[in-house]
């Protein structure tokens, strides 16, 4: 059978789209500066005790974790939304049997699978708010499933059979939902994709190599192209091994996973959950699950919750894991799908003179540029890189120089490193502004959640100044 690959136009990613990539080790950034006679720019580190989240097992049959917003997840076919301090948890369907719930990455929308009932084989992708109210339907034809959100919250990656064939589509949530892109392989099962943080690239499961023999784990851009096979199982029937069920850390350099050995049913006995590295390396095994685990990392990346049951006829409970697999425990019994929300978004402010949008300035009077930064409950970005621009009305973008803390073409990181809240700080001064032209500047800071010196997935905000 010839296999082709189905190709849609480029989507256009937004260099300005808030991921969220969080971690544990918490330090400083204070720039400051003056831009016609830098000198006195410099980073300053501060380094904080790293509070440990207390776990412990509860009468009422889940887990306390300390500064872990909630789960949502699935029991006896409801959704249901728990936070973690020992609350109970909160049902948000009734109707039917529901399943597969995702957090929209601002942690204010689930989209989930309906079906209308068990012995029902269609299901279709429903929306709802977080407090399970304005319900709306996402597809309208065939059999969907594994929806997940697009880092900026306006897509949803799924799984869908149509014209007999399991692919994959890419809908826009609020927008012409019902005609969805086709993304990867045309022909053959292809399921549960997961969008990266950085939102470039789609991980998906597909039988490509072998129909119904071999599940692989690929990985493709987000608009379809440059499929590539990440982690691919042997042939042979003695140690035939399946990989579901991918999921990106929030820094985007792990891929968690279930891996099965023979069992492709329902993975059950001998699953477990993975890591490996994104670019399909370094397999490892971090717990035993039982069935299909569905991991999902917290939003500090510190931890995975997963499903797991002891036997085929048991009940599910939600357990969890650290990544170096050190540290498990029950956070909720008779429960399975779990899917951490994630924490609130983080903020970066600019200022100018002490405030937020336009300032006018004359002749005589001075400029301070401030910028502030809150990493939201994990309070820390690791790694991190900041960068501070200014652009003019004639289009031209000029970057702060870390070195020589000048306003130059080239774009370079003024820090890098681990980057805990601050601000506000002051950044760039201008004593007076006459020896500026005339005009407007927008002052930017860019706070970038990697290391790679590209800023490709971003926090950013901006303030204007008028001078006159």
């Amino acid at each position: 059978m010839t296999r082709v690959t189905r190709r849609v136009s480029l989507i256009a990613l937004s260099l300005l789209v808030a991921t969220p990539c969080l971690a544990q080790s918490p330090s400083r950034f204070r720039p400051t500066g003056d831009m016609t006679t830098p000198r006195s720019f410099h980073t300053a580190t501060r380094r904080a005790p790293i509070s440990q989240a207390a776990m412990f097992a509860r009468g009422g049959g889940q887990s306390l974790i300390a500064d872990v917003p909630e789960l949502a997840f699935v029991r006896d076919g409801q959704i249901f939304r728990v936070r973690l301090d020992g609350s109970e948890p909160v049902q948000l369907t009734s109707d039917g049997v529901n399943s597969e719930p995702a957090w929209s990455p601002d942690g204010r929308r689930i989209a989930f699978v309906h079906q209308s009932s068990p012995d029902q084989y269609a299901s279709d992708l429903y929306v709802m708010n977080a407090d399970g109210s304005n319900v709306v339907r996402r597809t309208n034809r065939g059999v969907n499933s594994s929806p997940a959100w697009s880092p900026d919250g306006t897509r949803i990656a799924f799984s869908s059979l149509r014209d007999g064939q399991f692919g994959i589509y890419v809908m826009r949530v609020d927008e012409d939902w019902w005609n969805p892109a086709h993304l990867g392989f045309d022909v053959g099962w292809n399921g549960q994709p997961a969008w990266s943080p950085d939102g470039g690239r789609i991980a998906f499961v597909s039988d490509w190599r072998a129909y119904d023999i071999l599940y692989d784990l690929y990985v493709m851009n987000a608009d379809g192209s440059d499929v590539r096979l990440l982690l691919g199982g042997p042939f042979f029937w003695q140690g035939l091994t399946y990989y579901f069920q991918p999921a990106w850390s929030p820094d985007g350099g792990t891929i968690a996973l279930t891996v099965c050995p023979y069992a492709w049913d329902n993975c059950f006995p001998d699953s477990t959950v993975a890591l490996m590295n994104a670019d399909g390396s370094g397999l490892r095994s971090i717990a035993n699950a039982g069935g299909y685990a569905r991991p999902s990392w917290s939003p500090d990346g510190s931890r995975i919750a997963f499903g797991s049951s002891e036997c085929r006829g048991c009940p599910s409970s939600i357990q969890y894991v650290t990544r170096d697999g050190t540290e498990s425990g029950v956070l909720v019994r008779d429960a399975h799908s779990p899917t951490w929300r994630p924490s609130p978004p983080t903020r970066v402010l600019v200022t100018a003179n002490g405030i937020h949008g336009s300032v006018t300035l004359s002749g005589g009077q001075s400029l301070t540029v401030a910028i502030s930064f809150d990493a939201g409950s994990a309070q820390v970005l690791n790694p991190a890189e900041v960068y501070l621009g200014v652009a003019n009305d004639s289009g031209t973008v000029l970057w702060m120089d870390p070195t020589t803390y000048a306003l130059v073409p080239t774009m370079t990181a003024v820090y890098s490193g681990s980057l805990a809240p601050f601000g506000p700080t002051t950044t760039v001064h201008y004593q007076d502004v006459s020896a500026l032209t005339p005009g407007r500047y927008w002052w930017f800071i860019v706070v970038d959640a990697d290391s790679n010196g590209v800023p490709n997935s971003t926090y950013f905000d901006y303030t204007q100044t008028v001078i006159q």
